[in-house]
């Protein structure tokens, strides 16, 4: 067997996967949630600029995994 098939099969290499999926998906919605209380209130198109960043980063981590 090569050691693309043993990662491919492994559980603590799916585990690891996920959970770092799952956390930078919670950071990325945590920093999205500050910029809508912190920045939203004063200046909208600021917010919009920057907002869309993260959610491109966001969709683009889907389509990774």
């Amino acid at each position: 067997m090569g050691l693309l098939s043993v990662l491919k099969q492994s559980t603590v290499i799916h585990l690891i996967f996920a959970i770092t999926f799952f956390t930078t998906g919670l950071i990325t919605n945590f920093f999205q949630c500050l910029l809508y209380f912190g920045l939203r209130p004063f200046s909208r198109y600021c917010y919009r600029k920057i907002n869309y960043y993260f959610c491109y980063s966001f969709y683009s981590r889907k389509l990774l995994f």
